[in-house]
């Protein structure tokens, strides 16, 4: 979703942004499509589903160890129905399942 942003940005300012070497990094996000030259954006993507899962286990041996069992509960919400979000939380309960 920051893609046409980034884009629009880098557009307006490549010039500078040359000059003072700067490279972009697009955490959980992909730059392909942004028109920025080769070497000056990176693009690191997470395995959302498996980082949701140990959020999700490591929650629920926290309060599995740390709180009265009445006091136990746990849950999850996101930004938008978008693969970044379903999947985080889809690992996430199942973490909490283990």
């Amino acid at each position: 979703m920051h893609q046409a942003a980034i884009k629009d940005f880098y557009a307006k300012n490549k010039t500078a942004m040359e000059k003072a070497g700067v490279t972009l990094i697009a955490l959980d996000f992909d730059l392909k499509g942004a028109d920025i030259p080769e070497g000056r954006g990176i693009s690191l993507n997470f395995k959302t589903k498996e980082g949701g899962f140990m959020a999700g286990y490591a929650a629920a041996k926290f309060l599995s160890s740390n709180t009265n069992e009445k006091d136990r509960t746990a849950s999850t919400f996101g930004g938008g129905d978008f693969p970044g979000v379903t999947d985080f939380n889809e690992g996430f309960l199942k973490g909490i399942q283990q």
